[in-house]
């Protein structure tokens, strides 16, 4: 039976939405719940009812996070219906609704941009958050233009830590699973004086990873290793006035997405060596296994640190200033060729500098509830794409140095009246400008060899600066039914910066979706469901996809136009206090209107078993990472043992066939995943011991699988993995 089928059935008999979860005890403004078992939002940059919210959001309470076993931002997608996280970490790329940047360099941004306590997050390279500090996450789905700004077309996801409380409190993990996976996490906090607390969050892991290098005999390629640290302060006094102080460091060592093979065997490999007349190169094709003779790096070092004001002036009027920096350096390097042989690697490194500052004004005029705002974004990329960095075992002398500044200042209103009893309006807007300044610097014209053996083609140094404005406006109209249920209608638009990409640069257009949904909302104790349709009107759309000459190199390219249509259903059900079911469906059209340049891969006519790229009309195809159906499914159940509660729960995620990225030819096969887990927590709540398992039928499914020049690549989903871990709160 098709896994749409069976999602659709279940949903009809069921209707649940796990908007209903309860969230942890220890809350943030970001997401918390009230004595009646609401869930609080901050989607609209106030704290409101989520049913009362007209955005489609999901809101992950911390306890749903450990039963669901989202032990990171990489997890989300196990609960939040039509998110997808097609790769690995360190590298962060999601897909909101067929939304999403396919593959990251250092000139593109993600257009589903993360904010961690009000900052926003521009290198999503080496994204951690395997905090305890972490207490909910919220995923807003459709443009958010007006509230959030640039680079946010698909959606935006918010995560909120627990500010340092005023009394001493503890959160202590140790978890160990298969592959060697060890977690080690610790959030402390507590008062200092009066005035002043504390917090401290740290957490590492260390992992062989699961995949077998056949021509090394090594079975831990794959590996990671991350630490993260955490300080905050909290300076308050008794006039309303707080300031937050955050320090973080971060080292992220993940080669996970590294671990590529040749599903359908790298012909154009065998080729090359028979060419120059090397030994038969020796290629993985199974899953999680690789050939490649040297292990990979993925490495990233990040320190940021950001201050945080909030001022209630009055019980109607609240200013708040979110101001922050960071800095972040990441370096790739990887066997190309895949094979025992040294015929070519591949790197770049990449340094990030950012700065920004937000100050937003929220108040309340009797029936009118405003938030204004101004916002400054300030940003510096250098991208060294060593291009390939060696070529038959010598180094190459040639490469890419591109220097990118952005530079934004943006103003924003947004305004909710309340024009009749129950009846909204809402409206708003955002004007941004930015300047992008661009500089190339000794370009090997995207070939693997060194310039000054290519004739005719001088070193390249390319200055270059473009500006963009842009206004993003959004219209809302909501009806509250009951206490309990509501209905909205809306419009708003989405906007993603200009940028400059290749190795013989394009400049590449913003991109704008104008999206129009309407949705219905209803939450009681024991039942809610949220319903959606939605339709989006996408221009300039920017495409990535890899370079022919280069897999390590990517290139953008804008198709004029592309239209998606789709509708969510989601709900959670409490048949009984001790049980609970939630569960996400989605159903997405999302198809190339205009797209007359598309990139796809076809064999080579020079050398027969290689590929090559070739321009051709993409309209009326799929757009990637847009599956026609997908779902998720939760359930949980709760034995009281006396001493404690045994909690024995299960999830599935599914979606059908899709394709990975833009080169047409090479689509992602359906899947559906399953996880379970048993846990016990003592009686007064402070000890917690699980066992869990993740992807328990070990389904073979490649998270990514695109052409190349050499035949094709493929990133393999974890394998089944079992482990343990004990907690100790106080």
């Amino acid at each position: 039976m098709k896994i749409s089928t069976l999602l659709c059935g279940a949903m009809l008999t069921m209707l649940p939405n796990f908007a209903m979860a309860q969230a942890d005890p220890a809350q943030s403004e970001g997401q918390k719940t009230s004595d009646f078992g609401d869930i609080i939002v901050t989607a609209q940059r106030r704290a409101e009812r989520l049913v009362d919210v007209p955005v489609s959001v999901n809101a992950i309470s911390a306890e749903e996070m450990q039963v669901k076993q989202i032990n990171s931002v990489f997890d989300l997608g196990k609960s939040v219906t039509s998110l997808r996280f097609e790769g690995q970490a360190p590298t962060f790329m999601p897909t909101l609704r067929g939304v999403g940047t396919l593959l990251l360099s250092g000139s593109l941004d993600a257009s589903v941009p993360v904010y961690v306590d009000g900052v926003y997050l521009p290198n999503t390279r080496g994204m951690n958050f395997d905090l305890p500090g972490v207490n909910g996450m919220q995923v807003l789905k459709g443009p958010q233009g007006t509230l959030f700004g640039r680079n946010s077309t698909g959606g935006a996801i918010l995560i909120t830590t627990s500010e340092p409380s005023g009394t001493l409190t503890g959160r202590f993990k140790i978890g160990y699973a298969k592959y060697e996976d060890l977690r080690v996490q610790g959030y402390l906090s507590g008062p200092i004086t009066d005035n002043i607390r504390a917090g401290l969050s740290v957490s590492y892991r260390k992992s062989d990873g699961y995949t077998k290098n056949i021509v090394t005999g090594a079975d831990d390629d794959a590996r990671a290793k991350m630490f993260n640290i955490r300080p905050d302060i909290l300076l308050t006094n008794n006039e309303g006035l707080s300031v937050r102080l955050i320090y973080e460091h971060s080292y992220a060592f993940d080669t996970t997405a590294l671990g590529l093979n040749n599903p359908d065997g790298f012909e154009g490999m065998t080729a090359l060596a028979a060419l120059f007349g090397l030994e038969k190169p020796i290629i993985a094709t199974k899953p999680w296994q690789t050939s490649a003779n040297s292990e990979p790096i993925n490495r990233n070092v990040g320190d940021s640190g950001a201050a945080i004001l909030n001022w209630e002036m009055s019980d109607e009027l609240t200013l708040k200033n979110v101001t922050s920096y960071r800095a972040d350096k990441n370096r790739f390097l990887a066997d190309a060729d895949l094979s025992q042989l040294s015929f070519f690697d591949v790197g770049n490194d990449v340094f990030y500098r950012t700065f920004s500052d937000e100050m937003t004004l929220n108040g309340k005029i009797g029936k009118l509830d405003y938030v204004a705002g101004l916002y400054y974004y300030w940003g510096k990329v250098w991208d060294a794409d060593n291009g390939r960095a060696v070529f038959f075992g010598q180094p190459s002398t040639g490469g890419n140095f591109q220097h990118i500044k952005a530079e934004t200042a943006a103003a924003f209103l947004d305004m909710t009246y309340e024009v009749a009893p129950n009846l909204f309006l809402t409206a708003g807007g955002r004007y941004s400008t930015e300047r992008k300044d661009y500089s190339l610097v000794n370009s090997v014209t995207g070939l693997a060899i060194p310039i000054e053996d290519i004739p005719d083609i001088p070193d390249l140094n390319l200055p270059d600066h473009k500006r963009w404005n842009s206004f993003t406006p959004r219209a809302v109209v909501r009806y509250q039914i009951d206490a309990g249920s509501n209905v909205y209608a809306s419009y708003s638009r989405g906007y993603k910066t200009g940028t400059y990409s290749g190795a013989a640069p394009v400049l590449i257009d913003p991109e704008h979706l104008d999206a129009y949904e309407v949705g219905f909302k209803h939450s009681s104790h024991r039942f809610s469901i949220t319903s959606a349709a939605f339709y989006y009107d996408y221009r300039n759309v920017q495409v990535t996809a890899v370079d022919a000459n280069n897999p390590a190199r990517t290139n953008s390219v804008n198709a004029d136009e592309a239209r998606s249509f789709g509708a969510e259903l989601e709900g959670s059900f409490r048949p009984t206090p001790e049980w609970s079911i939630s569960m996400g469906v989605a159903y997405l059209n999302a198809k190339f209107v205009r797209f007359a340049d598309a990139p796809k891969f076809v064999p080579s006519p020079d050398l027969p078993g290689t590929w090559t790229t070739v321009n051709v009309s993409a309209d009326g195809t799929r757009m990637p990472r847009s599956p026609k159906w997908s779902g998720n499914f939760a359930t949980s159940y709760d034995i009281d043992v006396g001493s404690g509660i045994v909690q024995l729960s299960a999830n599935v995620n599914a979606a059908t066939k899709n394709y990975n990225v833009a080169n047409l030819g090479f689509p992602v096969g359906t899947y559906a995943e399953v996880g379970a887990n048993i846990s016990y927590t003592t009686a007064d709540t402070h000890w917690r011991g699980e066992l869990f398992v993740t992807n328990l039928t070990n389904h073979d499914r490649p998270q990514q699988y695109q052409g190349g020049p050499l035949g094709t690549y493929a990133i393999w989903a974890p394998p089944r993995v079992f482990g343990g871990s004990l907690s100790y709160n106080f």
